[in-house]
C-alpha cells in the first residue's frame, strides 16, 4: 500500500525550464489551472517555480508526465523539500549569424514570444533585437540552446548590474544644446562627436531612468541601449607594417594568407561582424599594435541602401521590397517604372537596418534578383 505521505496532498509539480515549449502553452495552462495568463507566463519564464501544489503523489506524477509532452521540463517534489524559486532579473536579445536560416529563427521567435509572424520579423530586425525581459537564468539557458541550433546567439543581461547608453538621434542645434546642458547638470558623461547623435555613456539603471524622465520632450528620437546587447563591426582602413601582420590577420579572421598579404588592395574591408564590445576593443588594440588602422562600427546605427545588380522576377521583387523591406506604397510606385532588366546599378533607397538589408538580399536571390548593400 502507498504510504500516507504519498496519498496526502503533500506533493508539488515544479517547472524547471520552459524547455522546447512555445508561448501557446501559457493560455492552455491558464485555463486548466484557472489562473491569469500573466501569472502563468511569469511562472514559466522565471523558473524554477511551483506550478501546482498540494497534490497526491500519484496525481502529481500523472500531471507532470502529461505536461512534459508539451516540452517543458518538470519534476515532482515533496512540499517539505527545500525549494528556491527563480528570479526574473534577465533580459535577452538575439544576434543572427546564419542569415540563410533567418526564416526558421523568426518562426522560433514567434513561438517563444507568442506573437504573429510580422511582429516576429520586426523583433528580429530591430538592432538590438530584444525579445523578452523579466526571465530567469534557467530560461536564458533554455532559449540559448534553442536558438544556437538555428545559428543565432542569445545574449543575456542581468538588469541588476546592467549599464546603458542613451542616444538622442539627429537633434537640432538648439535641442542638442539643451540635452548637453541637461547631461552636465545630472553629472553624466556625454559624447564629443558634435556631428553625430548626443550620447550619455555607461549609466546605471537609476541614472538611465532619471535621464529618460527628464528627456521625454526631446525633439530627436530617444533610444536606450543596454551595453551588453550592443554589437560592433570592425573595419580595417589601413594595413599594418609589422612583418607578421599578414599571418596574424589570417589567423585572427580565417581569411586565406594570400588575401591577407595583399589586403591593401581590398581596403576598406570588414574583418569581423557583430562582436561584443570587449572583443571589438581587443581587436582594435591588437591591430594598432601591428601598425594597422581600424574602426569599430556599432551595428545599431548602420543603415543601407540597396543597389540592383540583376533583376529576376520583377513582381516578386517589388512585393519583397514592400513587405519585408517596409517600403511605403508611394515609394514603390516611384520605383516600379524604373525597375527593369536594363536597370543595373539602380539605387533602391532605404534606410534599411543592417539585418533587414541582408535579409532582403538573401530573399531577392530566391526570385533571381541580385542586389548588394551600400552603406549610407
Amino acid at each position: 500500500m502507498p504510504s500516507t505521505d504519498e496519498t496526502r496532498g503533500e506533493w508539488r509539480v515544479v517547472v524547471d525550464s520552459i524547455g522546447s515549449a512555445d508561448a501557446r502553452l501559457i493560455g492552455v495552462l491558464a485555463r486548466v489551472l484557472e489562473r491569469g495568463e500573466q501569472q502563468v507566463a511569469s511562472l514559466l519564464l522565471r523558473s524554477p517555480a511551483v506550478l501546482i501544489d498540494k497534490l497526491s503523489r500519484e496525481l502529481a506524477d500523472r500531471t507532470a508526465a502529461l505536461l512534459r509532452e508539451t516540452g517543458i521540463e518538470l519534476r515532482v517534489i515533496s512540499s517539505s523539500d527545500a525549494f528556491e524559486p527563480g528570479e526574473g532579473h534577465h533580459e535577452v536579445a538575439l544576434v543572427v549569424h546564419a542569415i540563410d536560416r533567418i526564416s526558421e529563427i523568426t518562426a522560433e521567435v514567434a513561438r517563444v514570444v507568442g506573437c504573429s509572424a510580422p511582429q516576429a520579423i520586426e523583433l528580429v530586425c530591430a538592432t538590438p533585437a530584444v525579445l523578452l525581459a523579466g526571465v530567469s537564468a534557467n530560461t536564458v539557458e533554455a532559449l540559448r540552446a534553442r536558438f544556437a541550433r538555428l545559428g543565432a546567439e542569445l545574449i543575456a543581461s542581468d538588469t541588476r548590474i546592467a549599464r546603458y547608453d542613451v542616444v538622442v538621434a539627429d537633434p537640432d542645434a538648439r535641442e542638442a544644446g539643451r540635452v548637453a546642458r541637461l547631461l552636465d547638470g545630472l553629472g553624466l558623461g556625454r559624447g564629443d562627436d558634435h556631428d553625430g547623435p548626443v550620447l550619455a555613456f555607461d549609466l546605471d539603471r537609476k541614472q538611465t531612468e532619471a535621464l529618460w524622465e527628464r528627456m521625454r520632450g526631446a525633439s530627436g528620437p530617444l533610444r536606450v541601449f543596454d551595453r551588453e546587447f550592443v554589437r560592433f563591426d570592425v573595419r580595417l582602413t589601413a594595413a599594418g607594417e609589422h612583418p607578421e601582420f599578414a599571418h596574424w590577420l589570417a589567423a585572427d579572421t580565417g581569411m586565406p594568407i594570400a588575401l591577407a598579404r595583399e589586403i591593401d588592395r581590398h581596403l576598406p574591408i570588414l574583418l569581423h561582424e557583430e562582436l561584443p564590445r570587449e572583443r571589438a576593443e581587443a581587436c582594435l588594440l591588437a591591430l594598432a599594435q601591428r601598425g594597422a588602422v581600424a574602426e569599430a562600427l556599432p551595428t545599431s546605427f548602420q543603415t543601407f541602401d540597396l543597389e540592383l545588380l540583376e533583376l529576376g522576377q520583377r513582381e516578386p521583387t517589388l512585393e519583397l521590397l514592400a513587405g519585408l523591406g517596409r517600403m511605403p506604397a508611394e515609394r514603390i510606385a516611384e520605383l516600379e517604372p524604373r525597375l527593369h532588366a536594363s536597370a543595373r546599378g539602380l539605387r533602391i533607397p532605404g534606410p534599411f537596418a543592417k539585418l533587414r538589408a541582408r535579409w532582403l538580399v538573401e530573399e531577392a536571390e530566391r526570385v533571381g534578383t541580385r542586389m548588394e548593400m551600400v552603406a549610407r
